[in-house]
């Protein structure tokens, strides 16, 4: 297992070294889920693939809401992901009056080790992100799992009745670098600005690695008492600025640069047969000389 994680790093520097070798990249609009293979569920959920056959970078969305109020994006935020050449796996949380918080942390660890666990999925490039409950659940898969998140994404996370203070009272075991995003004014339903605050304060006392971006107002003109925690009800909207931050944060911390295509199935396998010769040469030079 050792041997295949350092060849898959290494492959992918080769690969990285290789990509100023193609043709010039163009710029991605960051919003596009053009190219995605959607898969709906019979429950609700969805997955979306990109084109080709992997291993893909992969993120797991978790969304908001509470029983049969359901917020976020959920097909949209699927598409939007696999456009971008991840392969995005949105459940959609089952929620019967007596499931409290801690079962549903539980089911999203389920869906987090599932996806994780695919045969088309980089087992070193696999993201959680969240919106609301769907972000406070997101913060307890980076706490419960730092050995194989690689990053999180919180959009205005919700305060879960204590459970938020409850996880941030020890957030060391946190290893993935983290993307705080709450709007300006998200203080109707709840203080999301302050709840966002306090998680990038617990991850500054600890000197972990974090973003915590305070987006602009809900950008209606004109309307009175509209609820910046709307603004990440939509992906692909002229309002979604934030996905933009999302786009570029995933790109830097899943090694996939934005606005670059993505390396075929196939030009990882030359890359690492490549790979693999070039060692294969080395040691038998190595032997001949002893």
């Amino acid at each position: 297992m050792r041997s295949r994680q350092v060849l898959r790093r290494c492959t992918r520097l080769l690969i990285a070294f290789s990509l100023p070798l193609a043709a010039p990249a163009t710029a991605l609009d960051c919003r596009s889920g053009e190219g995605a293979v959607v898969v709906a569920e019979d429950n609700g959920s969805f997955l979306c693939k990109p084109d080709g056959t992997g291993d893909f970078p992969a993120v797991l969305y978790n969304h908001g809401g509470l029983g049969l109020a359901v917020g976020g994006d959920l097909e949209g935020t699927c598409r939007a992901l696999a456009g971008a050449g991840y392969l995005a796996s949105v459940p959609l949380r089952a929620d019967p009056p007596e499931k409290n918080l801690p079962a549903h942390q539980q089911e999203v660890l389920d869906a987090f080790d599932s996806l994780h666990g695919r045969t088309d999925v980089d087992p070193d490039r696999v993201a959680v992100m969240g919106f609301s409950r769907g972000g406070l659940l997101s913060l307890g898969v980076a706490l419960d799992r730092p050995g194989t998140v690689a990053a999180t994404v919180l959009m205005a996370p919700a305060p879960g009745n204590g459970y938020l203070q409850q996880l941030l009272e020890d957030v060391s075991p946190i290893a993935a670098p983290m993307l705080i995003q709450v709007a300006a004014h998200d203080t109707v339903s709840a203080d999301h600005v302050l709840y966002a605050g306090e998680v990038a304060s617990a991850l500054q006392a600890e000197s972990k690695t974090y973003t915590h971006t305070l987006l602009d107002a809900y950008p209606f003109p004109g309307c009175t008492g509209c609820d910046g925690h709307d603004v990440f009800q939509v992906v692909d909207d002229e309002f979604t600025d934030y996905w933009c931050e999302v786009r570029e944060f995933l790109a830097l911390q899943l090694a996939e640069a934005p606005g670059v295509p993505a390396v075929s199935a196939r030009g990882r396998l030359w890359a690492a047969a490549l790979l693999a010769g070039a060692g294969a040469l080395a040691l038998s030079r190595r032997r001949a000389r002893t």
